[in-house]
């Protein structure tokens, strides 16, 4: 047998005769039992181990797309020369922030900030992979490559549907709305903190 990556969060809180979950995208649930708070949280990694998964896999196909047209992204006399240099730059900024969020959100996801950290991580990514889209389209732009035009449309895409997910997920049977992660956050957490 072997292992996968995946998200484990499972820290709850007791308040009252209650028992609370809150989660990064802003939502909190509240259960009588804790059994039922238990159950919600095998739910809820089993939904976030889903969009990590989705999320590789974009990644990965924005990281192949990027290879397979990197010998495009060279500068030319015209008036755009120094923009298709900075969104080369940006790609590979946006390429490494999505890999590290990535890791942090396996590997910090059973902390006790878990439940913030997984989702910042993952509001991240759909972020940099929507800023690496834009950044292809430069290139799009530049070489009229509507093979490469409809890629970045379908990445773009999935991408949304992502974000949507994170966004809605378990929304109606929310408790109560707090304030949700901001993308920025998972700058700040260094993976030193995880022992």
């Amino acid at each position: 047998m072997f292992c996968v990556k995946k998200i484990e969060l499972k820290y709850y809180t007791k308040i009252d005769d209650c028992y609370r979950v809150k989660l990064g995208n802003g939502f909190e649930f509240s259960f009588k039992q804790e059994k039922q708070a238990q159950s919600f949280l095998r739910k809820t990694n089993k939904f976030l181990t889903e969009q990590l998964a989705f999320i590789n896999h974009v990644y990965s196909q924005v990281f192949l797309t990027y290879r397979q047209n990197y010998l495009l992204f060279t500068p030319d006399s015209g008036k755009r020369q120094g923009a298709i240099l900075q969104a080369e730059r940006n790609i590979n900024k946006y390429l490494t922030g999505v890999s590290e969020s990535l890791s942090k959100s396996v590997w910090m996801s059973n902390t006790k900030n878990g439940n913030y950290i997984v989702f910042s991580a993952f509001y991240y990514c759909v972020s940099a992979l929507r800023n690496i889209c834009l950044d292809l389209n430069q290139l799009v732009e530049r070489q009229k490559l509507t093979t490469l035009k409809y890629q970045v449309i379908n990445f773009h895409n999935e991408v949304n549907m992502i974000e949507r997910s994170l966004n809605e997920y378990e929304q109606l049977k929310a408790f109560a709305v707090i304030e949700r992660v901001r993308y920025q956050d998972i700058e700040k957490i260094t993976m030193s903190k995880v022992v």
